[in-house]
Order: structure tokens, then C-alpha cells, then sequence
């Protein structure tokens, strides 16, 4: 669930779209899920601290994705640039 949508009863889907991309990269990098509750999305608070994280540019991206101003949140067509998605291994 979005900022914009219990606070506000609205929501963009690109925007909630990039929300949703935030809360699955911090579930792939800390294993649980970055909000307990409804006030903690409002309030940006996680359940870990985001200073922990082994790769810094998943975290990075993770951390924009999160924002809670949806403004400030990356575009979705954006993402799919992002060096470390597109690296081979």
C-alpha cells in the first residue's frame, strides 16, 4: 500500500508501480518487509535500518524507490537503465 493512498485515497500505478519495486528490492535484500503498519509507510519508518545493505546500488535504488513523496520517486521507464540490472554475469 502507498503513502498517497492512506493518506489521500489516491494513487498513480506507475508511481505505486516504482513503491512496489522499493518494498520487493528491500524484501530481497533483508528478508522481511520494510513496514509493520499503515503509520509506518505514512512515516517512512522500516523495520531495518537502511544502512545495511551488501550492494550499495540496489540499496540506492530501494531507498529512491521508497520516497515517500511519489514525485521524488524514480519513473518506472527509468529503472530498466539502472547499470546494475543491466550488467551480465
Amino acid at each position: 500500500m502507498v503513502p498517497e493512498w492512506i493518506l489521500q485515497r489516491r494513487y498513480n500505478g506507475e508511481k505505486a508501480c516504482v513503491w512496489t519495486i522499493g518494498v520487493c528490492l528491500y524484501f530481497l535484500l533483508h528478508q522481511q518487509y520494510p513496514f509493520r503498519s499503515k503509520p509506518d509507510i505514512v512515516k517512512g519508518r522500516s523495520n531495518l535500518p537502511f544502512a545495511i545493505s551488501a550492494d550499495k546500488q540496489a540499496y540506492q535504488t530501494m531507498k529512491q524507490c521508497l520516497n515517500g513523496n511519489e514525485h521524488r520517486r524514480p519513473k518506472l521507464n527509468n529503472l530498466q537503465y539502472l547499470s546494475w540490472l543491466n550488467s551480465s554475469y
